[in-house]
């Protein structure tokens, strides 16, 4: 499930991923000694994908709603119109209003919710068409041209980048959207402690955590080492 926040999904899809890619495997798969299962960086990847998308599609649905505008649609008489009709009732009409209004913001969730999992789809079926061709074409050999040295900074750098990735969330803290070079920097910035969101609970319960994790890491694994 935590998977699946990574890539900006509900996290039931993250369920998903874990149950149906080993069943397939299970009759599909040629090696008992592979792991099937999602990666981290990966989800970021998708995540990032699924952001610019769902960011796209909202600016398309407010240039759609600015044009309508112009053409002489009155834009909240068509949201008035796409709402069902309340049915009648002898509740007070504020609270019935309220209800039905909680309603229709909850169907524009659920389709904002369908377009970030359409874009996920999409980027999956690519890349599962992608790795097909690759296997097609015996072009596993391209993996041997990689060094240790790209790997293991790979492996660090993907583990700092999944690691920055939920401070804010761990912390609560709300910060605007950074694209470009050094977008890793601004987001990991001192900008997060500038709340006091931060000593909430998840945050404190985070931050112990992880303290115990260096601690018991340290004691059992790198002094043994020794």
């Amino acid at each position: 499930m935590a998977y699946a926040l990574l890539a900006q999904l509900p996290p039931v899809y993250g369920l998903y991923t874990s149950f149906f890619p080993v069943l397939v495997y299970f009759f599909f798969g040629t090696s008992k000694h592979v792991s099937v299962g999602t990666f981290a960086v990966v989800s970021l990847m998708v995540g990032a994908v699924v952001d610019k998308g769902h960011v796209a599609w909202q600016r398309h649905e407010l240039q759609t709603a600015i044009h309508d505008i112009n053409l002489g649609h009155n834009l909240s008489h068509n949201l008035d119109a796409a709402r069902p009709s309340p049915p009648p009732t002898s509740d007070n009409g504020s609270n019935q209003h309220s209800v039905w209004e909680s309603i229709f913001r909850s169907r524009q969730l659920s389709e904002l919710e369908q377009i970030k999992v359409s874009y996920a789809m999409a980027v999956t079926f690519t890349v599962g068409l992608l790795q097909v061709f690759l296997g097609m074409m015996r072009l596993g050999f391209l993996t041997t041209f990689l060094s240790d040295p790209l790997i293991s900074g790979f492996t660090t750098g993907a583990a700092i980048h999944v690691f920055s990735s939920q401070i804010k969330s761990a912390f609560g803290v709300k910060v605007r959207r950074f694209s470009g070079p050094l977008k890793l920097v601004f987001v990991s910035s001192i900008r997060y402690f500038n709340n006091e969101s931060i000593f909430q609970s998840s945050g404190l319960l985070g931050s112990i955590h992880i303290f115990l994790c260096f601690v018991i890491s340290k004691s059992q694994i790198w002094d043994k080492k020794k």
